[in-house]
């Protein structure tokens, strides 16, 4: 991970599984989503580089699989966690994690919340043929973040399996920034000077909701598997500056630029799919048929 932004070597994309269905994720959403998920609740992580058919891997992507702890059979767990960092700016997180096995059923409930600022400065010099410009940055991100995950799988016999998965994540991050740009002429004599005041808000949500069937067809490894998917994703983003020129006595001057730039996008999916995977002993054979709908409005 770099910038916050998860990669893969070799790779152009990245996609993310939890117990190996894909998640409806990408990018920032991906990587806010993958934080919250405790250590101690992680079995193993598996990185597949060369994503088979079955698992529709767009161009060259890679896919990383996130396995859950399934707990003890017949018990029940419950753990919280918590952390405190400081740094310029506070930060917290909270989260908890409660399993439930008994019988033929199985839940899994899974919550993370994280709320805080992370602070930045940047400070840099331009060299010119009859000036030299002197910048500073300060930047404040907020990084509100909530996700929960609901799991349910029930056996209806020992070779039929049927349950649900439900993702929510609801986040409400923005940035201010402030820069000022001081101009010295070659005898470093101060010119002018530029001053910027930046907002930049981008609140948005997501819920993703899998109904699932699985069941063995015989005793060599033949399965069946039913997926129905939904996926609803809501996002806005509105950006806005002030730039303001200033004389060297500190009088503004009239050069002045304003600008709003606001967005929102709207996804809705659906999806239906069966497949069919057959094992053999120099191969492993698969075949699905999928139909999706979706409904993007920006």
């Amino acid at each position: 991970m770099e910038n916050d932004k998860i990669s893969m070597i070799g790779k152009g994309g990245l996609r993310g599984m939890v117990d190996g269905r894909i998640l409806p994720l990408s990018g920032e959403d991906l990587t806010n989503y993958l934080q919250s998920i405790s250590a101690d609740d992680i079995k193993s992580i598996e990185v597949i580089t060369t994503p088979p058919a079955k698992y529709e891997a767009e161009g060259d992507s890679g896919l990383i699989n996130i396995i859950y702890k399934r707990g003890r059979k017949d018990a029940w767990n419950a753990s919280l966690r918590s952390s405190y960092i400081q740094t310029t700016y506070p930060a917290y997180t909270l989260g908890g994690t409660f399993s439930y096995r008994k019988n033929s059923l199985s839940l899994l409930l899974n919550t993370s919340t994280r709320t805080g600022n992370w602070g930045s400065v940047e400070k840099s010099q331009l060299f010119y043929p009859a000036q030299t410009w002197v910048s500073k940055m300060s930047r404040k991100d907020k990084k509100d973040h909530f996700s929960g995950r609901i799991a349910l799988d029930y056996k209806l016999s020992e070779k039929a399996t049927i349950g649900f998965q439900y993702l929510g994540s609801l986040r409400d991050p923005d940035t201010r920034d402030k820069s000022t740009v001081d101009i010295y002429s070659p005898s470093r004599t101060l010119d002018s000077l530029i001053q910027t005041n930046g907002f930049n808000d981008r609140p948005r949500y997501s819920h993703s909701l899998n109904l699932h069937y699985l069941a063995k067809l015989d005793t060599l490894g033949k399965t069946l598997s039913v997926d129905l998917d939904y996926f609803k994703h809501h996002a806005v983003q509105n950006r806005s500056f002030v730039s303001q020129n200033y004389l060297p006595s500190g009088q503004p001057s009239q050069t002045k630029i304003a600008a709003d730039n606001n967005g929102k996008q709207h996804l809705h999916n659906n999806s239906a799919k069966v497949a069919v995977l057959c094992p053999t002993e120099c191969a492993e054979l698969s075949d699905s048929a999928k139909v999706r709908v979706t409904n993007d409005y920006n």
